[in-house]
């Protein structure tokens, strides 16, 4: 357990090992070490944010397609339920809802009552369909 007295002693005793083992270790990791202490810009916290933001789309491609629908439908001030694309795969096995042929590739998580027309982000709202079937029907119901 630890004990702040036996710790004061311990620093007071070994106080100079310490410093040089500081030292050591802040030349040895300079580089990172500075990254954590540098004051940043606002235009390298965005570089560095676009970067991550990158890498993670390209990891979790289906995390970040349901992250982005849900905060479209948020900023639209709809009902948001959170929808994992997988399941909507599942359950449509597959099949496009507007044109009803199969899908393979890239898809597009249709919303059968357009959000921009009051529908909502829901289960009951949400369809698979292809790309091009998708942006062909645009807004309309």
């Amino acid at each position: 357990m630890y004990d702040p007295k036996k710790a004061k002693i311990y620093r007071e005793k070994y106080k100079e090992q310490i410093k040089a083992y500081r030292k050591k270790y802040y030349h040895e990791h300079k580089s990172s070490t500075k990254l954590k202490t540098e004051k940043l810009s606002a235009d390298e916290i965005r570089k560095r944010h676009k970067r991550s933001a990158k890498a993670y789309k390209k990891k979790y491609p289906s995390k970040y397609s349901s992250y982005r629908a849900n905060r479209r439908a948020k900023n639209r001030k709809a009902f948001v339920e959170n929808i994992d694309r997988d399941i909507v795969w599942k359950r449509d096995k597959g099949l496009c809802g507007i044109c009803g042929r199969d899908v393979k590739g890239k898809w597009h998580l249709d919303h059968i009552i357009p959000i921009s027309k009051g529908g909502l982000h829901s289960y009951n709202n949400v369809q698979v369909s292809h790309p091009r079937c998708n942006l062909q029907k645009g807004n309309k119901i």
